[in-house]
């Protein structure tokens, strides 16, 4: 999972993404697919959770099987997830589409979940701190039935905050600056005490 290509989680009606899917994971490897990276976007598969009445469900997953690169179209056999077909659709990222899968994950512990990225924070390098996104969730699971919400928007922003300006100070005492960083203070952080 990167960046570019990610899991996501429904609540509340809004997608939200998360830095630790691994942990409610499905091993596709179980059902048969052998997959592999198709794009350098990484990711040989992304799954679509959904928190719906309460309960964790996985919902959709988009996949590739090297069984359809080395059979072909005509000779491959798709294998079925949790009693569900693909729809077999190549294009860039996936080849076979897992609809309306509905199997309730039973996962204990704790998933923190954001959405809203904030492009100014943007570095491409694999999956972005939770402090890069306007809005960070912990949600916390017994069997698959969320127990609690905590909103860790407001810790987060502190966070976010103090690090664009421990950036942006550290790159300034190298006579350097970060564009998008010094974007984002100016337009959001706005500190008339301090400056570069």
């Amino acid at each position: 999972m990167t960046a570019q290509r990610t899991d996501s989680i429904i609540y509340i009606e809004e997608y939200y993404t998360s830095p630790n899917f691994n942990r409610i994971s499905i091993d596709l490897k179980k059902f048969g697919l052998r997959y592999y990276e198709k794009t350098t976007a990484g990711g040989e598969f992304n799954q679509t959770f959904e928190i719906k009445n309460n309960r964790l469900k996985l919902k959709t997953i988009e996949a590739v099987d090297l069984d359809l690169v080395e059979k072909g179209i005509k000779n491959y056999i798709p294998k079925k997830i949790f009693g569900v077909l693909p729809k077999v659709e190549i294009n860039l990222m996936s080849d076979l589409k897992y609809e309306n899968i509905d199997k309730e994950i039973l996962f204990s512990g704790k998933l923190i979940i954001m959405n809203d990225f904030i492009d100014e924070l943007y570095i491409h390098s694999g999956f972005h701190q939770t402090w890069k996104f306007k809005n960070v969730r912990e949600l916390s699971f017994k069997d698959g039935i969320l127990k609690d919400d905590k909103d860790q928007s407001e810790r987060n922003l502190l966070i976010r905050e103090r690090k664009v300006i421990e950036e942006l100070y550290r790159l300034s005492l190298k006579g350097e600056t970060n564009t998008k960083y010094l974007s984002y203070y100016e337009n959001f952080i706005k500190k008339d005490s301090f400056s570069f």
